[in-house]
């Protein structure tokens, strides 16, 4: 069984492997951008870095938490460190269930 960090995104409940999780943040100021890139919608200071904020609410087919009021979740996507937005973090599980493939979800198109 893996550990599973279990969130909320609109009204629907997700997880991603515990070990890919770095720090859940509080709601925090997000520098938005002017033109960015698919699912980033900002900006975050986080331990002298600074990540992308990514969204997941459309390709989740869920609504996406307001960004001035969302916690972040610091996790690992595709070899770098960016900032999960998400309602709230629910609970932390043992689970044989798959969770969340971020790295796939962002090289969708």
């Amino acid at each position: 069984m893996d550990e599973l960090v279990v969130f909320r995104l609109g009204s629907s409940e997700w997880a991603l492997a515990a070990e890919t999780v770095h720090q859940i943040l509080a709601p925090r100021p997000v520098t938005r951008l002017p033109d960015p890139p698919p699912l980033v919608c900002g900006l975050v200071a986080w331990r002298a870095q600074v990540l992308s904020v990514i969204a997941l609410g459309e390709r989740l087919n869920c609504n996406n938490p307001p960004i001035d009021r969302c916690t972040l979740i610091v996790t690992e996507a595709g070899g770098e460190l960016v900032a999960l937005a998400v309602d709230e973090v629910l609970h932390l599980t043992e689970s044989t269930a798959q969770p969340l493939n971020l790295e796939q979800m962002l090289n969708e198109r």
